[in-house]
C-alpha cells in the first residue's frame, strides 16, 4: 500500500472516505498515513501536527482557506478530549466555522 507523504508531496486532491484508522495512523484512496491528517473539501494533506497542543491558527491556515466549504471541524485528540483555546474557537467561528473536539 502506497504511503501519503511518498506518493503526493503530502496532499491528495479530492474527496476520500476513511476507510481505516487506528495505531497512529489511517487508510484511505488505497494509501496509508503514519501521523495526523487534515481533511478538507479539496482533499487529504498530511498535517504536522503530533499533539493537540500543537494546534494553533498556522496549522489552521488550510481550513480557513476553505471556509466557504467549510461549517464545522471536527478534531480528533486521541484517548483524552483536549481543551482547545478559546482565542482559537473565537478565530474559526469569525471565520465561519464551527469546532467540535472529539
Amino acid at each position: 500500500m502506497a504511503s501519503l507523504g511518498s506518493l503526493h508531496d503530502g496532499f491528495v486532491p479530492g474527496r476520500h472516505l476513511i476507510d481505516a484508522y487506528g495505531n497512529g495512523g489511517f487508510r484511505f484512496a488505497g494509501m496509508s498515513h503514519r501521523g495526523s491528517i487534515l481533511v478538507t473539501p479539496s482533499g487529504i494533506r498530511a498535517w504536522d501536527v503530533g499533539a493537540p497542543r500543537a494546534i494553533d491558527r498556522n496549522s489552521l491556515r488550510p481550513i480557513l482557506a476553505e471556509a466557504g466549504a467549510v461549517d464545522l471541524l471536527l478534531i480528533g485528540t486521541g484517548l483524552e478530549i483536549a481543551p482547545f483555546p478559546d482565542a482559537l474557537r473565537r478565530w474559526l467561528k469569525e471565520g465561519g466555522i464551527g469546532l467540535d473536539v472529539m
